[in-house]
Order: structure tokens, then C-alpha cells, then sequence
């Protein structure tokens, strides 16, 4: 049997910012169904990485070796370690945004309610970002990843401000996404107890 190609494929990636060197001889392999989790102290460039991935990273102010491979017409969706919602919109026009871009607004909105509930915010829905705490605002933010139906989920601390019980939840449901064909996710945490130790790059 042909072994199945990854989704995406990094190849001796060095990354400096000036004469910092932030990544250095980075190798990895992604597959379908794969969840690979990147634990390293603050400031050893693991954002800047999935910035790379995502194609966020500045070019003016970085020096870049290395190859990247990504999976034809793959889909990522990117959570950033700090919530990004628009302030003036409610938690459910946040998740609908994107999905507006695929589909039409009654399924977008559907989808949208659907995902808020499974992420524990069915009472916050209507709420504006000003009035979630720290931790509903970033569920809001997975929320709005997870409904996109992504290739690759890019997630950066996904359980910051979360209790035990929203932390297992939110677990939970990356589980459930890396069944769905052509999915992997890449996990930034310094919470590794969800995780083995074969998904772990140090």
C-alpha cells in the first residue's frame, strides 16, 4: 500500500530575525488524523513558526532556509495564543464571519450556534467580546476555528484561561476533528497532560 502523503512537510527549517536565530534544523511530517503537540519555553520561536505555516511571517524581517510542503488546497485555521474577535460583532457573528466566505448565511449561522454550544457558550451567544471573560472569548476563537472545517488546525495555547472541565472539552473536540479525513491539528501548550509522549516535539 502507498504510503499516504502528509498534509504538510517541513524540511530543515531555520528561521532568524536579524542575527537572532529563532528555529533552527526544524523537521517535521504531519498526517491525516495527527496531532502533534510543540512544548518549548517562552521565546524559543514557536509562534513565529506557526505565523510561518499559516504564511503570516514578515519577510522584510526575517531570513528564511528550509522547505515547506503543504497539501494541496489545504485549509488551515489558525487560534492565536490571545483572542482575536472583533469587538463591535456578538460571539455568533464571530464564528459566522468566515463560514459566510462557504457557505450561505442560514448555514453559517446554523453551524456557528452549533459550534458556541459544543465549546459550552450556548449562554453567550448574543454576547458582544467585552462582556465574555478571558476564557469565553478564547472558546468563542476555537469555536470559530473548529466550524470552518479546517485541514490543519494551527492552535496556539488553546487551553489558557480554561478550568479543568472546559480544558477536557476542549480536548475532546480536537479528538473528534482528527477523524474527519484530511484533518491534523498542531498544538502550541505548556499544558501537556491531555498528550503523549510520541506527539510531544520538545
Amino acid at each position: 500500500m502507498k504510503k499516504q502523503e502528509p498534509l504538510l512537510c517541513i524540511k530543515k527549517l531555520n528561521i532568524c530575525a536579524g542575527q537572532l536565530p529563532l528555529i533552527n534544523d526544524f523537521n517535521l511530517e504531519l498526517h491525516a488524523g495527527e496531532c502533534r503537540v510543540i512544548s518549548a519555553p517562552t521565546g524559543t520561536g514557536k509562534t513565529t513558526l506557526f505565523n510561518y505555516i499559516a504564511g503570516l511571517l514578515p519577510q522584510s524581517n526575517f531570513e528564511v532556509t528550509g522547505e515547506i510542503i503543504k497539501s494541496p488546497g489545504l485549509k488551515i485555521a489558525y487560534v492565536f495564543q490571545e483572542p482575536r474577535l472583533i469587538s463591535s460583532i456578538s460571539a455568533l457573528k464571530n464564528v459566522m464571519l468566515p463560514l459566510e466566505n462557504i457557505m450561505d448565511s442560514q448555514r453559517a449561522q446554523s453551524s456557528a450556534r452549533e459550534w458556541l454550544e459544543r465549546f459550552k457558550l450556548s449562554g453567550k451567544i448574543h454576547e458582544l467580546p467585552v462582556n465574555l471573560s478571558g476564557g469565553e472569548q478564547q472558546r468563542v476563537n476555537l469555536a470559530r476555528a473548529f466550524a470552518y472545517s479546517p485541514n490543519l488546525l494551527l492552535l496556539d495555547e488553546p487551553f489558557s484561561s480554561q478550568d479543568e472541565q472546559n480544558a477536557k472539552n476542549i480536548y475532546s473536540l480536537l479528538k473528534e476533528m482528527l477523524f474527519i479525513p484530511n484533518t491534523a491539528a498542531l498544538v502550541i501548550t505548556h499544558n501537556l497532560a491531555f498528550f503523549d509522549d510520541n506527539s510531544i516535539i520538545h
